[in-house]
């Protein structure tokens, strides 16, 4: 009986001696549970995906992200965002590529174009086999510097233009600053897509002009005006009519 004692405290020292063990082999797997990745969501209905960096093109893509959401309902859809930037042309074939044809709608053609462009894109449209055009909800803006466009409208060239746009699925929006055949103005684009629209572009300028600077639009002003004067000028693409300008002048 006097062995009993000794026994059991070199069993209990056995037993302690083999806890370090099993506690650094129950260590690993606790963190590999920890590093493993977490649900998109709680719910598991989207999935999150971030865009760190890329390139389209020439362009080049900054942080953004995609998500696919609805995984819960048999009606899936995708979420794009990503910002880009680079060269002007390729910024607008882009935007002129099928199904889109932005470009095309507003008469620039990418490669006559010069400038510099950071986009700020966002596509949404379901996950569907037969996609639709008018399933895509499209929006966009972009800050455009150093811009060139000869003959962007009536014969008239811009140059140096520093510009903000914003374009959704049915309508343009650009204003800004440039030179319309090297005179200083301001600009309001607007073009309306749908056929159903009455006016297709208004785009007015307003510029304070000199009689050499007046003429290089070959428009019909007074004879009687003499030296500098305030122009606002609105052009207008009526749809089914005639293209007009219509004039304002500020003889002050």
């Amino acid at each position: 009986s006097s062995r009993a004692p000794g026994l059991q405290e070199q069993q209990q020292r056995r037993r302690q001696q083999r806890r370090p063990w099993r506690q650094q082999q129950q260590q690993p797997q606790r963190q590999r549970q920890r590093r493993q990745p977490a649900p998109a969501t709680s719910a598991g209905k989207s999935l999150p995906n971030a865009i760190t960096r890329g390139g389209l093109f020439d362009l080049a893509a900054g942080a953004g992200s995609v998500r696919i959401h609805g995984l819960d309902t048999p009606n899936h859809a995708i979420d794009i965002h990503v910002p880009l930037t680079g060269p002007l042309p390729t910024a607008l074939r882009v935007l002129d590529h099928e199904p889109l044809g932005y470009a095309s709608k507003v008469n620039l053609v990418p490669d006559r174009t010069a400038g510099n462009a950071a986009i700020d894109l966002r596509f949404a449209f379901p996950l569907v086999k037969d996609l639709r055009m008018d399933d895509v909800r499209l929006s966009g803006t972009a800050h455009l510097t150093d811009v060139s466009v000869p003959d962007v409208v009536a014969d008239i060239d811009a140059t140096e233009g520093v510009l903000d746009l914003a374009v959704t699925g049915t309508d343009l929006t650009m204003t800004g600053t440039a030179r319309l055949n090297g005179v200083p103005a301001t600009i309001e684009w607007q073009e309306w897509f749908p056929e159903s629209e009455p006016v297709g572009t208004r785009v007015r300028v307003q510029a304070r002009a000199d009689d050499e600077e007046r003429a290089r639009f070959n428009l019909d002003f007074p004879d009687w005006i003499d030296g500098p004067v305030g122009v606002d000028m609105t052009y207008l693409r009526p749809r089914g009519e005639r293209q007009r300008i219509e004039a304002t002048l500020d003889l002050t």
